[in-house]
């Protein structure tokens, strides 16, 4: 996994690059590891499956991008998380129907946006 995200840090210049997976039988993402920018904060803490931001990655097919995660409106219980975080994308991890995880990256806010117009992930 930390191979994964340094390689995807990288190719977007993203600040902070974050992988969650899902905790069996209680409805949760596990951050189970956090790079970058607020990494050490971010690691070990649990998010809602179906609610948020990452939870709204997990249960959809296909990226999620916003220009601003900070301010999205998926993000209104996890405000303090992205404090200070703008463009960011999360695509789901996981073979054909199966996903295993999510793995999000995103830019402080005053970077510039172009984050969201990469698709080499």
């Amino acid at each position: 996994m930390g191979l994964i995200i340094e390689r995807a840090r990288a190719n977007v210049s993203a600040d902070l690059g974050v992988i969650e997976v899902p905790v069996e039988g209680v409805g949760k993402l596990r951050i189970a590891l956090a790079t970058g920018e607020e990494g050490e904060r971010l690691h070990g803490a649990f998010v809602s499956m179906r609610d948020g931001y990452l939870g709204t990655a997990f249960t959809r097919v296909g990226a999620s991008e916003t220009p601003d995660i900070e301010n999205d409106s998926r993000s209104r219980e996890d405000l303090a998380r992205w404090a200070g975080f703008g463009p960011a994308v999360a695509v789901p991890i996981g073979s054909g129907d199966v996903v295993r995880g999510v793995l999000l990256l995103t830019r402080r806010r005053e970077e510039p946006s172009s984050l969201l117009k990469s698709q080499n992930l």
